[in-house]
């Protein structure tokens, strides 16, 4: 059986076709990117950083194309409407299903309790694979103006683990349900 990631539908919404790229695909350039990452650095928080870095320019793009590609003639000023046009169609281009948001005090996320493809794709435990991902939705909150001179904004990201046990040790691997939850904060700018 072959697997495939669908992506966005091609046809502007008519239902005239669907893209899909193979994950094996995707296991190869999401698998030669770490690959490249790991020679470089010495860390595992510098190869989440730059992966999220590489993520970003994917978000500073994907933001341009849906609006081009849409005709998406107004952008969303408030953080909460925003956050629920990626959950609910930039994600789904992504990822072929909607994210959920929920929304704390002073942080949001967006929440996928599916497997993370890029986990499936890649098996490695050294790092967080979802740094790409929240660089991804970082770069999508950049060009939509909610890192100002007042305000910034920060994505981390973070597995999920729908069958662990409140004090058990994690499963890792790449047959394990890991999902991913991305904490987004927008802070305030220090005047230092």
């Amino acid at each position: 059986m072959k697997r495939t990631l669908t992506g966005a539908s091609s046809d502007g919404g008519r239902g005239l076709g669907v893209r899909q790229v193979p994950l094996s695909t995707l296991s190869l350039v999401v698998g030669q990117a770490v690959t490249y990452l790991l020679q470089q650095v010495n860390e595992t928080s510098e190869l989440e950083r730059r992966l999220q870095a590489m993520g970003r320019r994917v978000g500073f793009r994907t933001f341009d194309l849906y609006c081009l590609r849409f005709g998406v003639q107004k952008r969303e000023l408030r953080i909460v409407p925003f956050l629920q046009f990626v959950a609910d169609k930039i994600w789904r281009s992504w990822f072929g299903h909607a994210a959920e948001v929920l929304k704390g005090e002073n942080e949001y996320q967006l929440a996928d309790i599916n497997k993370n493809v890029f986990h499936s794709a890649v098996s490695t435990t050294e790092c967080n694979l979802g740094s790409y991902v929240a660089g991804m939705v970082e770069g999508l909150l950049l060009v939509a103006g909610f890192s100002n001179q007042t305000t910034f904004v920060r994505v981390t990201a973070h597995h999920h683990y729908p069958q662990a046990q409140p004090g058990a040790a994690l499963p890792l691997g790449p047959n394990v349900q890991r999902g991913l939850i991305l904490g987004i904060e927008l802070m305030p700018r220090s005047d230092g």
